[in-house]
């Protein structure tokens, strides 16, 4: 792809304009010339031929009369010529009338060519005497020319010292734009504090302000990466040490019943190990997931995932009651929604005691609908509520299995299609409740 220069693309909206503009200027200045001066000329003509008419009848002679006398050295002279008739007869003429005929006929302007030359003829009739005055178009146009080359004659000077100013005008313009990309050029790739607008030309503040938001979401996802990177190596490292403990161990154990339950508890810490990594995965995933919206059946969808966890419950014989579900469709992403509602079911099977109870409700809210997950388990305190969402981050205390990344990824499945999610206390004042308002389309 071919590349542009900025300072071509300025010079050329500047220039291209200025010539077109003398361009027009030049045609508009040739026709206003031209019609000017031929009115100027025929305003001659005319004053030119009443004087010849007033003389005319002043004078009484039967001869032709040739106005002659020492020759001139005017451009114009040669141009123009007349002739005089009395009662039909030719009476005076000036000495370098051309072959021109008999008299026109047409009174007033008339245009004739004679030979190759166009004539401009001026024709006044009153009484016996008639009045003819010509002049060669010539002079007119040479007038105009004359007149054009003074006026534009010097511009083609100034063009060009122009384009050297306006050149020079957009370098220096342009220094600004060059400093800020040298600025960012030069930056360390670990450099991403924003760039100070302090002395920045107004015109560059949203470029500067653009590149500052894009360094703060890098920067934002650099650390999100980084910390992500260091949580998922400190959490693997633990279960992986585990796994490796406990082969060596099989290994070293003769005897088979002891070994069957330490292979027990090999795959225990396999299970464990899988749920991190599969965590770990689905963190990441969420956090690039495109998101796009469809009709989904909210009851069909909860009573789906509660099935998927009645197992689970059933082998720490926790209660989940689902009975206040009510008929629901909204625009949601349901794998997200999905993934959504199946960690918050899993943490309440997960941290609840034995036999405890969960209930899970769907009601409407305005337009909208909230789904609900309260359990009577041992809760979280309202301190550290506020970090439930944050990765990695475990409740004090809590020692059952996890990366501490479940709620992270409820809470990023539900940013990404505008669910808003809220922490309360759960059953009979005792427990958690999970809360998702899903908005209205």
């Amino acid at each position: 792809m071919r590349t542009t220069s900025l300072r071509g693309r300025l010079l050329k909206s500047l220039l291209v304009p200025i010539l077109v503009g003398i361009v027009f200027v030049g045609a508009a200045s040739c026709y206003s010339t031209y019609h000017e001066a031929a009115e100027i000329y025929d305003a001659e003509q005319v004053h030119f031929a009443k004087v010849l008419h007033t003389l005319a009848q002043q004078i009484d002679k039967a001869q032709i009369v040739d106005i002659a006398g020492e020759k001139r050295r005017n451009a114009y002279e040669k141009y123009i010529t007349f002739r005089v008739w009395k009662n039909d007869d030719l009476f005076l003429q000036s000495d370098n009338v051309h072959d021109f005929g008999p008299v026109t006929q047409s009174e007033g302007f008339a245009d004739r060519m004679i030979g190759d030359v166009r004539w401009r003829f001026y024709v006044e009739r009153r009484g016996d005497v008639t009045v003819e005055v010509a002049e060669e178009n010539e002079v007119r146009l040479d007038l105009v020319r004359h007149i054009l080359a003074g006026v534009f004659l010097p511009q083609l000077i100034i063009i060009p010292v122009i384009a050297i100013i306006i050149g020079f005008g957009i370098s220096r313009g342009l220094q600004p734009v060059e400093r800020l990309s040298q600025l960012v050029r030069l930056r360390n790739i670990n450099q991403l504090e924003p760039i100070s607008t302090y002395g920045t030309a107004r015109e560059l503040r949203p470029m500067v302000d653009a590149i500052n938001d894009l360094m703060g979401r890098v920067n934002d996802a650099m650390r999100i990466e980084k910390n992500f990177t260091n949580y998922a190596a400190h959490e693997m490292r633990t279960p992986i040490a585990a796994l490796k403990t406990q082969a060596q161990v099989i290994l070293r154990t003769q005897d088979a019943n002891k070994q069957k339950q330490l292979a027990a508890d090999l795959l225990m810490t396999i299970d464990r190990t899988q749920r991190i990594i599969e965590q770990l995965l689905t963190y990441a995933r969420v956090q690039h997931q495109q998101v796009a919206l469809s009709a989904v059946d909210l009851r069909a969808l909860v009573l789906d995932e509660v099935r998927h966890v009645v197992p689970r419950a059933m082998e720490k014989q926790v209660t989940i009651d689902a009975d206040a579900l009510a008929d629901c469709t909204l625009p949601v992403q349901e794998d997200l929604l999905r993934l959504a509602l199946s960690n918050v079911l899993d943490n309440a099977v997960k941290y609840i005691g034995h036999a405890g109870r969960i209930m899970v409700e769907l009601t409407p809210e305005g337009e909208g609908a909230r789904i609900a997950v309260r359990d009577d388990g041992p809760g979280v305190s309202p301190e550290e509520r506020v970090h439930l969402f944050d990765p990695f981050y475990r409740v004090t205390g809590n020692k059952a299995p996890g990366a501490g990344l479940g709620l992270a990824i409820v809470k990023w499945a539900c940013d990404l299609q505008h669910i808003q999610i809220s922490i309360e206390s759960g059953l009979e004042g005792r427990g958690l409740g999970t809360l998702f308002h899903i908005p209205a389309p």
